[in-house]
């Protein structure tokens, strides 16, 4: 991954466990219970955050190939694009997606401190320590797994949209802005306004 900024981070973990079997995915999966979802629209590239090399995974595992990372902020809330490299196999219209069930851990790192392990009792830990993260695990048996959020020290981030358009190859998320985030944020900027000069005499 050739990260462009150092506010997140992703990780794509393959689920190995037996594909199930059952109907396609539709073209948008909704993985917060009990509320419709849409595609957000206005994503630039002033919003694309990383880029990684594609092909670079596995055998077997192609549906887990990460493309770009989009971030933006706007209206109290952070939302985030995940594209794959090939959800689908474009030459046998393999579901190469639903067949590799990779989960997304997006981490997010706004101040000093914060922990390392990862999230969702995945073993290993991260490069950086975060302050908050979210799992996006889509093939979840259990519903209420498919997109979570995590705290590494104050109150998690509450998730607000999780989804995956299979047309378009693409997961996407948004989560309110906690506290933490906005005070971190608020000293960030006063730390680069110009400190005003006195006047000569």
């Amino acid at each position: 991954m050739k990260p462009r900024s150092s506010l997140a981070c992703l990780l794509a973990v393959p689920v190995l466990i037996s594909l199930l079997s059952g109907p396609a995915m539709p073209v948008t999966l909704n993985l917060l219970q009990g509320s419709s979802q849409e595609s957000l629209v206005g994503w630039t590239r002033e919003h694309v955050k990383a880029v990684d090399d594609v092909l670079d995974v596995p055998a077997g595992f192609e549906g887990a190939d990460l493309l770009a990372f989009y971030y933006r902020e706007a209206g109290g809330e952070l939302s985030f694009r995940i594209s794959m490299a090939r959800m689908i196999d474009p030459a046998g219209g393999v579901d190469l997606f639903s067949r590799d069930e990779p989960g997304i851990i997006v981490l997010i790192d706004y101040e000093d401190g914060g922990g390392s392990t990862l999230p969702a009792g995945i073993s290993g830990s991260s490069s950086i320590a975060w302050d908050e993260a979210v799992f996006l695990s889509p093939h979840s048996d259990d519903p209420a797994q498919r997109a979570q959020s995590f705290s590494g020290s104050g109150s998690a981030p509450v998730l607000t949209r999780a989804l995956v358009n299979m047309k378009g190859e693409y997961l996407e998320g948004t989560v309110s802005i906690t506290p933490e985030f906005s005070a971190a944020a608020l000293r960030a900027k006063n730390r680069r306004l110009p400190v005003p000069r006195s006047p000569s005499k």
